[in-house]
């Protein structure tokens, strides 16, 4: 497992070098066995499972869940600016492309980057907006496209995309293009979890 930094010395850390300093509620959160309490669904533990479970505690008090989200697309954006391996070399807390994301979000960019981590940050999208979906009762199955210039391929996820629409009115079905650090087993994991979840919730209305 990753090595946990202590909230006090990220503060410290990054006081002294451009004057950051996480909220209390944030250190308090961080501090606290957050990574044990109840969540909408289980996802196997890892590293980006824990940064996922902060987020996603650090923003249910006030269900800001797409202050989040919103976050995720700016990094996103923003990362297709940015060199090649960014995230091996970012120093966070330099970055003007990053000043606007929320606290929580730019509080784990720091915890992260002070672990070595920040390659992890799909991984960690996908597990927040796995936690999401499921506190929200909606299923999500995307249809990923391999190249994002050929027609026929479009044309067939879009296809695809419908059929599975028309077959479930509760789902919620988008196509993409799988970009490189994307492998279509995410989408298996989501929809094994979702599955999973449904069925437990089928159960204790019996």
């Amino acid at each position: 497992m990753f090595r946990r930094v202590g909230a006090a010395s990220v503060a410290r850390v990054a006081g002294a070098a451009r004057l950051y300093t996480p909220s209390e509620d944030l250190k308090k959160l961080y501090a606290s066995s957050f990574e044990n309490q109840v969540y909408p669904v289980d996802i196997v533990p890892s590293d980006s499972t824990m940064f996922a479970k902060f987020l996603y505690k650090a923003t249910e008090p006030k269900g800001a869940f797409d202050t989040v989200l919103n976050d995720f697309k700016a990094i996103n954006t923003a990362s297709t600016k940015l060199p090649v391996f960014w995230q091996r070399t970012a120093d966070i807390e330099g970055m003007a492309e990053f000043k606007s994301l929320s606290a929580p979000t730019y509080f784990t960019l720091v915890w992260m980057q002070k672990n070595g981590m920040l390659e992890l940050l799909p991984e960690v999208q996908g597990a927040f907006e796995t936690f999401v979906n499921a506190q929200r009762k909606k299923v999500v199955a995307t249809v990923y496209v391999g190249d994002e210039k050929d027609a026929t391929s479009i044309a067939t996820a879009k296809k695809a995309a419908q059929e599975l629409h028309k077959s479930n009115k509760t789902l919620s079905v988008s196509y993409t293009h799988l970009r490189a650090h994307e492998t279509p087993e995410h989408l298996v994991c989501r929809l094994l979890l979702e599955k999973k979840k449904k069925k437990k919730r089928k159960i204790e209305k019996q």
